[in-house]
């Protein structure tokens, strides 16, 4: 596996995404008068105390066909020839800087640019999102694969990034958090390429 100064920098752009994003409640609650430590982002709080399960908030929506990403190391959650087809690079990049395990896939075509995954089965599925919909400056509701998705985005993030969540079961959920590469144009969507990856990675997901 080659090394380059590009995924170097892709892991340095999405690292505070990832311990950020993943940072735990402190007391079950987002704490906002507290900032992380490295980068003065405020904890984003999707991780911590459990969800109450989709089926008792009518405006979750249930996983008709569960799937199980926790079988797999994260790493291999990407097969090569599916992050290739997507446009990233073959390998992902292992990060533990966060209380959830993430790796990170750099984009071909600006490999500043790049997409950290995680699997989340502690904090309730999607429901822990919709649980603070109204921390995010964007909050839109779609589906990837049959399943019912999330992009949701803390304003804080700033423009060059995005999060994308996928509902794999009714208490575990992907998350996809984008970052716009350097030398791409302030135009350039860093939803899109979260989605791209996601859609070629959901359907080979082993069934639950």
């Amino acid at each position: 596996m080659k090394t380059s100064v590009g995924r170097v920098l892709v892991g340095a752009a999405l690292v505070f995404l990832v311990s950020a994003a993943c940072s735990a409640e402190i007391d079950g609650r987002a704490s906002p008068d507290d900032a992380h430590p490295s980068t003065g982002a405020e904890p984003a709080g999707d991780t911590g105390v459990p969800s109450p399960p989709a089926g008792d908030d009518p405006a979750v929506p249930s996983v008709v066909d569960p799937k199980d990403a926790t079988t797999l190391e994260i790493c291999e959650l990407v097969p090569h020839d599916v992050a290739v087809a997507a446009g990233f690079d073959p390998e992902g990049v292992p990060d533990s800087g966060g209380p959830i395990e993430a790796c990170v896939w750099a984009a071909e075509e600006d490999r500043t640019a790049g997409v950290s995954v995680e699997v989340n089965d502690i904090s309730g599925g999607l429901s822990n999102i919709y649980g603070q919909r109204d921390e995010y400056a964007d909050f839109r509701e779609f589906e990837i694969a049959g399943h019912p998705a999330l992009q949701a985005t803390r304003a804080v993030w700033g423009e060059g990034y995005c999060g994308i969540f996928i509902g794999l079961s009714d208490d575990q959920y992907l998350a996809l958090r984008s970052s716009r590469g350097l030398d791409q144009p302030d135009t350039t969507n860093p939803c899109e390429q979260a989605v791209r990856l996601a859609e070629a990675v959901v359907p080979g997901i082993p069934e639950a």
